[in-house]
């Protein structure tokens, strides 16, 4: 192992063994929640499919530094990542393997953890994975359903938000 990877045999041992810690990110504009910002990445089962930014945590890594290395891979220097509007993620969640109602991924049963993070300027997409970005409101989610089965995530962080609004 280098760098926190795994060999493709070793990594493979651990998605058949026990979850896998992920973050996601639930992009936003600053002081707004009524739309979310989602890239399109390929997935293993449904093809390319609009998405939470996110991936796994490597080893040694903290929570934020996640959240940081997952927001530059996606978006590399022209979306500048603001505050995370809370210290602790919003929603955790974990992804099935099968395809049951909720998240799911059919490579490892995962437990992600969803930051709300504010994104300052145009976003562009940065690498590999993210392939492009778009703005959507919940009703779009729900016509056209995210990726690993994350309209869930969203909508449950929505709740959250609503409710502490009303507060």
């Amino acid at each position: 192992m280098t760098d926190g990877w795994l060999s493709a045999q070793a990594w493979a041992t651990v998605q058949a063994s026990v979850p896998v810690m992920c973050v996601d990110i639930l992009v936003c504009r600053p002081g707004r929640t009524d739309t979310v910002g989602l890239i399109l990445r390929p997935t293993p089962h449904q093809g390319p499919r609009w998405a939470l930014v996110g991936g796994r945590l490597l080893r040694d890594e903290r929570l934020d530094a996640a959240v940081d290395r997952q927001w530059r891979e996606a978006f590399g220097p022209s979306f500048v990542r603001g505050r995370d509007r809370a210290a602790a993620p919003l929603v955790v969640e974990y992804a099935r393997t099968d395809h049951g109602p909720g998240p799911h991924d059919p490579r490892q049963h995962a437990i992600s953890t969803t930051f709300l993070v504010d994104g300052h300027g145009e976003p562009h997409v940065h690498g590999t994975e993210a392939l492009d970005f778009r703005w959507a409101t919940l009703d779009d989610l729900r016509a056209d359903p995210p990726g690993f089965g994350q309209l869930d995530v969203v909508e449950r962080a929505a709740a959250l938000l609503d409710a502490e609004a009303v507060r």
